[in-house]
């Protein structure tokens, strides 16, 4: 994951999930059916060490 992943996330902020938008199904990184910043802090949980 990077930092793209994560702004992948915040720009579907809100949107809702299994609703036919594939992108906004990727976007639940946590599987709670919801996309909040709860995504936002699973990805940024798992970006790697800084170069």
């Amino acid at each position: 994951m990077d930092p793209l992943d994560a702004g992948f996330v915040l720009a579907r902020l809100g949107c809702e999930v299994n609703t036919g938008d594939p992108d906004c199904d990727t976007a639940d990184r946590n599987a709670d059916r919801l996309v909040n910043p709860l995504d936002v802090g699973f990805i940024l949980a798992r970006l790697g060490p800084c170069d």
